[in-house]
């Protein structure tokens, strides 16, 4: 107990959020699970105050399907129960997006809050408290006084863990901003302890009344959380919680604009580039996490938990690093607000400018370009959303420009894209050659949208849990009191470990190999063949260095360093808009060329899902069968119910056709599970001395009724 005997202080503050793209019925479990819980239960206790945030997506879904909540939130608000905080509106990382969308992600998340609730924000949550020290430029900029992140950012800097119970001052070139630290322990905490032993700790750990505690965190841990929802609400957690802090019973309960408004910072700290310390672990690669938890173990051990906190690990940049894909997007993304935010200074289009930069805002959302026990990176419906709007920024931006018309290529450093107004093809100049982007630009969907399988340190603890489960049978009863995801892991179906496969080259279209014929011919097995390991032929601009010599819109390509001779690769403009064509010319007589094109709609069986081929044995499956045929002249992938898009490749001559899916074994907060990212599929032309120019023709179309 603080030594006047004074009740606590605490500044309790909940982060609600869902990704852009997320599934309806994900939204609407949250509302029953957490979201009008919570605030029904709040509404009972009118001595509690906090503050909360709630992201632009999630505002954006309620609006439509659940206004009730955001009623209810407004009344909560009106009568101070409830700070709103603001934040980037979509929810990006602050730190990696460019200034303009910094502040423009922040003011619309401002006005949307004026506009709904009546109220000014002065605090602002920063999605995964992802901080760089440049940040308090955007946020003060924003008109934000104060934010908040872990504690752990502050025992990097150096600081006293016992001086963390007061915001301090964080400065930058041109800005300032209060910042509070959040306690580590009470994230742990709440609300998995009871809470007469809840009490106990805060009156336990308190040395003064002056001080205050800060938790935040998310509002998905009060009912979606597995066995959260029993224990917070049936069992009663939250009534007693919220009963002890109306009555203050020990803790009196705050929001963090109170705590701001009763004294400025009297304290100044250089905050270094950090996240919450799990977030900091998973930005890893696979191998250092588990040495440094283990290290870290081993300190804490010794009885040295202090200085095991303070050992800085990843920074949140280094997903881009372990994710090429998530890197591209980033890229992509972000050239494309650079080209929207220097139309905005010349074009009449006002309404398309708008349009165009709330798309951007869109796919700025965090969740796809990241993976721990959170993050979407290995959820294809929410990778294909943000890939979604970019290519709607994609469209809108070329609006900006003049009507489209015909097909046309953009260069830049690592990419060339050809496109029209139906289809946008990207390809890696500066790789393999491979087509990285092959989208639909009406629905809009890319078809290109498959991860490589990397290994993740939780896979030990996976087939770890794979043996026990093995030796002792299914497991008994769960307890009835819910832990922290941060501990056990559970396994969703069996034999998990056996899909724990590891690719040594992107899952991009168009990929190719040439492989000897007697070798083919022995193993009689395409896939075998070529296994899990790096692309065979590196392609690179035609010509590169040199004027390009043809009028034609297309992007011409030539193997390197291949001693049997430099293979020509086209990519070029079909018979109309919705169609293009990849061209080979030069492959040696005695050899086969196999291009490999990872491909998806998304899921691997579903109605409306369908792959089909055809030619000397028509094929009828599921996408994620496994299969092979030869003597294929065309496949077709096709989804007529939800994506309702379909992609034709036309091979010229007749192909072999071998393909299986590309799964993974994924984290979440329930437990390890099999992920469908997309097929495989395998392309083999026989050369011969006859053989003219290899051509795979490729359609995209709409299909299905209109939504």
């Amino acid at each position: 107990m603080p030594l006047d005997g004074a009740p606590v202080r605490l500044a309790f503050a909940l982060h609600n959020h869902q990704p852009v793209g997320n599934f309806d019925s994900v939204f609407a479990e949250a509302v029953e699970r957490a979201y009008r819980p919570f605030l029904d239960a709040l509404a009972r206790h009118p001595g509690v105050r906090l503050s909360m945030h709630w992201s632009g997506p999630l505002f954006e879904w309620l609006e439509k399907h659940e206004p009730s909540i955001l009623d209810a939130l407004g009344t909560l608000c009106s009568r101070g129960q409830v700070e709103l905080l603001s934040g980037g509106y979509y929810e990006p990382i602050l730190a990696v997006i460019p200034p303009w969308d910094q502040q423009g992600q922040i003011e619309r998340m401002n006005g949307y809050l004026k506009a709904r609730f009546g109220v000014t924000a002065r605090g602002a949550w920063i999605a995964e408290r992802v901080w760089e020290p440049d940040l308090p430029d955007a946020l003060s900029r924003a008109g934000i006084e104060y934010t908040l992140v872990d504690d752990h950012h502050f025992l990097l800097a150096g600081a006293d863990s016992g001086t963390l119970r007061e915001p301090y001052w964080v400065e930058s070139t041109m800005g300032r901003v209060g910042v509070f630290p959040i306690e580590r322990e009470l994230r742990y905490r709440i609300p998995f302890q009871p809470v007469p032993e809840l009490l106990d700790f805060l009156r336990g750990t308190s040395r003064a009344a002056a001080g205050v505690r800060v938790f935040g965190d998310d509002g998905e841990k009060f009912g979606i959380w597995p066995r959260t929802h029993d224990w917070v609400y049936r069992d009663g957690w939250l009534e007693s919680w919220l009963g002890a802090l109306e009555e203050r019973r020990a803790v009196e309960a705050m929001p963090l604009g109170d705590v701001w408004d009763a004294g400025l910072p009297a304290r100044s700290i250089a905050l270094p580039a950090a996240s919450y310390p799990e977030m900091m672990l998973w930005a890893l690669p696979a191998g250092e996490q588990v040495r440094i938890e283990s290290e870290q173990r081993w300190l804490e051990a010794q009885g040295k938990a202090d200085l095991a906190r303070r050992i800085a690990t990843g920074n949140w940049r280094e997903f881009f690093a372990r994710y090429p894909e998530s890197r591209r997007l980033h890229r992509r993304v972000t050239e494309l607000s650079a080209k929207i935010e220097h139309a905005s200074r010349s074009c009449l289009g006002r309404t398309q400018y708008e349009e165009a930069r709330r798309e951007v805002h869109r796919a700025q959302c965090n969740c796809s370009y990241w993976h721990g026990v959170f993050g979407g990176f290995y959820l294809p419906h929410l990778r294909a959303a943000v890939r979604g709007h970019m290519l709607r920024a994609d469209a809108l931006a070329d609006e900006l420009q003049g009507p489209a018309s015909g097909w046309i290529v953009e260069r830049g450093e690592e990419e060339h894209r050809l496109k029209s107004p139906r289809v946008a093809v990207g390809v890696a100049v500066n790789a393999s050659g491979a087509i990285v982007e092959l989208a639909e630009r009406r629905r809009p969907h890319d078809f290109a949208c498959v991860i490589a399988r990397q290994r993740e340190a939780y896979h030990a603890r996976v087939e770890e849990a794979a043996r026990r489960a093995g030796a002792q049978g299914e497991g008994s009863a769960t307890a009835h009191k819910p832990e922290t995801i941060h501990g056990s892991i559970q396994l969703k179906e069996p034999g998990l470990e056996r899909l724990l496969q590891y690719d040594e080259r992107p899952r991009y279209a168009s990929q190719e190999w040439l492989l000897p014929a007697p070798e083919v011919a022995a193993s009689g097995s395409l896939r075998a063949l070529i296994g899990l390991g790096p692309v065979g032929l590196t392609f690179a601009p035609a010509g590169a260095g040199e004027p390009i010599a043809h009028a034609d819109p297309l992007i011409a390509l030539a193997s390197m360093g291949d001693p049997r001779g430099t293979i020509e690769k086209q990519i070029a403009p079909g018979r109309d808009e919705a169609e293009f064509e990849v061209r080979f010319a030069g492959v040696p007589g005695d050899a086969w060329l196999v291009s490999e094109w990872n491909l998806s709609i998304l899921t691997g069986a579903a109605p409306g899902r369908r792959l089909s081929l055809e030619g000397k044995a028509p094929v009828a499956c599921s996408p994620g069968s496994t299969g092979e045929a030869d003597s294929v002249t065309s496949m077709r992938l096709e989804d007529s119910e939800y994506l309702r898009v379909a992609l034709t490749l036309q091979f010229e001559p007749a192909a072999r056709v071998e393909w299986s899916p590309v799964e993974t074994v994924s984290l979440s907060e329930s437990g390890a599970e099999r992920v469908y990212q997309g097929t495989a599929f395998l392309v083999g032309f026989r050369s011969g001395a006859k053989t003219g120019p290899i051509r795979i023709r490729a359609r995209v179309e709409e299909v299905g009724a209109a939504p």
